[in-house]
């Protein structure tokens, strides 16, 4: 069962001892698969406004972020883990490390939250650490 709702993202990034937040709320749709669930939603940037995005929650343990679209992206977060994602941009394409510390699901039929901790690097070197927070209330 596909819902509608309204999905609030918090975007934290730490870099060189400052701290950088942005957040913006925009309408999307949740889905349930026993446990796991799929939130879906349009970019917003001006730049990948053709492209979409699920964030699948999988396996109890694992969050995939997947960007499709003019530019394509995957990136996987399993908390301890390091991986590799190639990140398409306008600009071009990215090699980017993540390494997830903490991952945190509670997340329900009517909504809920979706958190999860992690470090980028690129080509070996540390970009920064950030904490991204999806809040799903949802619509009728």
């Amino acid at each position: 069962d596909k819902m509608k709702c309204l999905i609030k993202i918090t975007d934290t990034h730490f870099v060189d001892g400052e701290t950088e937040s942005s957040e913006i709320t925009l309408p999307g749709s949740i889905s349930f698969y026993g446990e796991d669930y799929k939130i879906r939603y349009r970019e917003t940037d001006e730049a990948l406004k053709d492209c979409f995005v699920t964030v699948s929650f999988e396996d109890g343990c694992r969050v995939r972020v997947t960007r499709s679209g003019a530019f394509n992206s995957e990136m996987i977060m399993e908390p301890g883990k390091r991986y590799i994602c190639v990140y398409s941009t306008p600009a071009g394409n990215i090699n980017m490390g993540i390494f997830t510390q903490r991952l945190e699901s509670l997340m329900s039929q009517g909504g809920g939250l979706l958190k999860f901790e992690y470090s980028l690097d690129v080509n070996g070197g540390y970009v920064s650490r950030n904490i991204l927070e999806i809040e799903i209330k949802q619509t009728t």
